[in-house]
């Protein structure tokens, strides 16, 4: 059962996130309650020890891609088992706790900005079938399903293709900011 004062230094938190303009981890924040208040006493996830990306993203109401970016950022701590990358509930719970806390090493607001347009200049020139059919294929990775050797070839072949496509366009873009030449 969820203390009223939990509750309400919740709530606190998402309100000091969407202040300092951190939309996302205020959502993130904000779905957590909401799920911990509509299970009645029980965990907001699942109660095994780990969850796969996709059930932590599916948990919180969170896109695979985030919770993928905050552990290739090593800002959730993730751990494999056999093939599957898996996240502990415990550090998941510490990791959400953490959100309401200032972050002294995090970027400032403007850094972020810039990141999330150049992320979105370069994945915008990449090919949109190949993007999604490498997310697919790595999903199936993810969800503990062994592929063929040729959806592996080609898995690999994507990764190669699109990894050389955002270089060029992170070049691109390097090559239009001031003071470049």
């Amino acid at each position: 059962m969820l203390a009223s004062e939990d509750i309400r230094l919740v709530e606190e938190t998402a309100r000091e996130l969407h202040a300092r303009g951190q939309e996302e981890r205020a959502r993130a924040v904000e779905t957590v309650l909401a799920v911990a208040r509509s299970t009645a006493g029980g965990s907001p996830i699942s109660a095994g020890p780990n969850l796969s990306p996709r059930e932590a993203a599916r948990a919180l109401s969170l896109s695979h891609g985030t919770i993928q970016r905050w552990v290739a950022a090593g800002d959730l701590p993730a751990h494999r088992i056999g093939r599957r990358t898996m996240i502990r509930r415990e550090e998941l719970l510490k990791f959400l706790d953490g959100l309401r806390r200032a972050d002294p090493t995090a970027p400032a607001p403007e850094d972020e900005e810039v990141a999330r347009r150049q992320h979105q200049w370069v994945m915008a020139g990449l090919p949109l079938d190949k993007v999604t059919r490498l997310d697919a294929l790595h999903g199936r990775v993810e969800d503990g399903e062994r592929l063929s050797r040729a959806e592996r070839a080609e898995m690999t072949a994507l990764q190669h293709e699109l990894s050389d496509a955002a270089a060029r366009r992170l070049e691109e873009w390097i090559k239009q900011l001031p003071g470049s030449s």
